[in-house]
């Protein structure tokens, strides 16, 4: 029988996983800003929102695969986990791209929003779309599965990062973050930054290498509770910086910017898991709408691009008119909306396709 601290562990770390997967969700409803010609408060509210106040969810979800990645790793159990991170990551990772794909081509002469995205992209050659799939240094047609991917090549590096977490010598162990910095530096001083910034950020790599320390010194998950009252002031301090990189477009490309935005990140991550310790995780984990909503919420993350965006663009054509007001209208149509229309979908698919729908949700 599971004790009740492993309950309490495990049920914690699928509450953060949950909310980290919608926050995604919001994060990238920011998108109906485009449509907004006129700034003023309500754009700022939602920009703050959308832009700073998520910015802890992608890493937490890196800290937590960092850490379950090398939980009883061993080099001999190798295969095994690559094995399975081949089911839960690599699979959804082109079937959605895929799906992505096709509906793409098939809709292309009816949407001209896609149809421009077919143009731009090289979808039409089955060369150009295997290359934006499949290219390790550009967002894939999904764009938020960068995640997926970056998160896999980090666990096919994993033997070569595990020899150094395991070695005996501290100073070994924890090279691995100045590693990181010498890696970043020559990406700043050859002018390639960017790109790899949008695939294989600082705070990513550095959260999954902190999540594996972690692991391979027997820390309990217990450890990722970060239930100490202290952990509200680097949270906060990382919500300015990452407000401060947002809210001056001037920077956002710059080195200042990067160094800012990710040290910001790295900072208000450990604020996701305070936050949920100071939930009932126990109750919430029993609650039935809690565990459809974390059941469906990696299919809500890896498919709102998709549903929830041609909701919005749909609806922005019909709102030419408005001023005031749109960027509330378009996103709480992209969230409330998109959101139900995306769970009415995954219950079907569940019913009527369980089988297909275990490479969708990533659970095959």
């Amino acid at each position: 029988m599971l004790t009740n601290m492993t309950m309490n562990r495990d049920n914690t770390l699928d509450v953060v996983r949950c909310i980290s997967n919608y926050l995604i969700v919001l994060m990238h409803a920011s998108a109906a800003l485009q449509y907004c010609m006129i700034g003023g408060a309500e754009v700022d509210i939602w920009t703050f929102a959308s832009c700073c106040v998520t910015q802890f969810a992608l890493p937490a979800l890196f800290l937590i695969s960092g850490y379950l990645l090398f939980k009883n790793y061993t080099l001999k159990s190798y295969p095994k986990k690559i094995l399975r991170r081949v089911k839960r990551l690599f699979v959804p990772y082109i079937i959605w791209n895929t799906t992505f794909v096709l509906f793409f081509l098939a809709c292309k002469n009816f949407i001209p929003r896609l149809g421009a995205r077919v143009e731009s992209f090289g979808l039409e050659s089955f060369s150009g779309a295997f290359s934006k799939i499949l290219d390790l240094t550009v967002h894939p047609i999904d764009g938020p599965l960068w995640f997926l991917r970056t998160l896999f090549i980090l666990s096919l590096a994993s033997p070569l990062i595990y020899v150094v977490m395991k070695s005996k010598k501290i100073i070994i162990r924890y090279s691995g973050f100045l590693i990181i910095g010498a890696l970043y530096f020559i990406c700043y001083q050859t002018g390639v930054m960017y790109s790899l910034l949008m695939t294989y950020p600082l705070y990513a790599i550095t959260l999954f290498y902190i999540g594996g320390l972690l692991a391979t010194n027997k820390k309990e998950a217990a450890s990722l509770a970060f239930v100490s009252n202290w952990w509200v002031i680097p949270c906060a301090i990382g919500l300015v910086l990452n407000a401060f990189a947002i809210f001056t477009p001037s920077q956002s490309e710059t080195p200042l910017y990067a160094t800012l935005s990710d040290i910001g990140k790295l900072l208000m991550t450990p604020g996701l898991f305070y936050y949920v310790s100071k939930l009932d995780v126990v109750t919430i984990s029993r609650n039935k709408f809690f565990i459809y909503a974390k059941d469906m919420s990696f299919f809500a993350y890896a498919g709102h691009f998709l549903f929830c965006s041609m909701i919005m663009h749909t609806a922005a054509s019909y709102l030419s008119f408005m001023n005031n007001g749109k960027a509330t209208i378009l996103i709480l149509l992209f969230c409330v909306v998109g959101v139900p229309v995306m769970a009415g979908i995954y219950w079907l698919g569940k019913k009527f396709a369980p089988h297909m729908m275990k490479l969708y949700d990533g659970t095959l």
